[in-house]
C-alpha cells in the first residue's frame, strides 16, 4: 500500500520501493498524476502507486507560509488570485429565479456557452441569441451546470424544456473528469 503524505512535508526526497520490487527511487522521481486534492505517484516500471501527496488547502499554504516554508510563500501571490477570483464569482453567480427576465414561450430550451475573455472564462445561459446570465466560469463546472438548471426549472417550471451545453463550452465545463458527461441533467 502506498503511503500518504503531507504536501509541505520533506516528501520529494523521500526514497520509496515499489511492490514490483523493480523499482526503488525517489517520490519526486516517479511518474505523476495531478488532481485536484491529491497528486499520485507511480512505479515507472508497473505503475503501481507509491505515494499520495495531499494537495494543501488554503488554510495549510497560509499557515505553511507563516512558519517561513519557501514553497508556501512563492504559493501566496497565486493563491490570493484564485481567492480574490472566487469571490468575484460569487458576486456574478446566478443564486435566485428573481434574477432571472420573464420569456415568452411553452417549451423553453437554453444553452450553456463559454467565452473567454482574455484569461478569464465566462458561462452564458442563452435562450436562442439572448444572453440571459453570465457569469464566471471553472474548469470542470458540471456540478455548477445542473445548479443553474435548477434555477431556470424554478423559475419557468414546467415550460422549462432543456438546459444544453455548446460544443465550445464542453472542454472546460467537463475538464479532464471522463465522467463528467454523465453527471450533467438536462432536463
Amino acid at each position: 500500500m502506498s503511503k500518504i503524505y503531507q504536501y509541505y512535508g520533506n516528501w520529494e526526497e523521500t526514497l520509496v520501493k515499489c511492490r514490483c520490487g523493480k523499482w526503488v527511487g525517489k517520490i519526486i522521481e516517479a511518474s505523476r498524476e495531478t488532481h485536484r486534492e491529491l497528486q499520485d505517484f507511480h512505479c515507472p516500471v508497473c505503475d503501481e502507486i507509491v505515494a499520495i501527496i495531499g494537495n494543501p488547502t488554503e488554510q495549510e499554504i497560509r499557515d505553511a507560509a507563516a512558519r517561513g516554508n519557501p514553497k508556501a510563500i512563492r504559493s501566496l501571490p497565486s493563491l490570493d488570485k484564485m481567492v480574490a477570483r472566487t469571490e468575484t464569482a460569487r458576486g456574478m453567480a446566478l443564486r435566485s429565479p428573481d434574477q432571472l427576465p420573464e420569456i415568452e414561450g411553452e417549451r423553453l430550451c437554453f444553452t450553456w456557452d463559454s467565452m473567454e475573455e482574455g484569461d478569464e472564462y465566462y458561462a452564458e445561459i442563452r435562450f436562442g441569441k439572448k444572453v440571459l446570465w453570465r457569469e464566471l466560469a471553472f474548469w470542470e463546472g458540471w456540478e455548477r451546470f445542473n445548479d443553474v438548471k435548477d434555477i431556470l426549472k424554478a423559475k419557468y417550471g414546467s415550460r422549462f424544456y432543456s438546459l444544453s451545453p455548446t460544443s465550445r463550452s464542453e472542454l472546460y465545463l467537463y475538464g479532464d473528469d471522463l465522467q463528467s458527461p454523465g453527471k450533467i441533467e438536462f432536463r
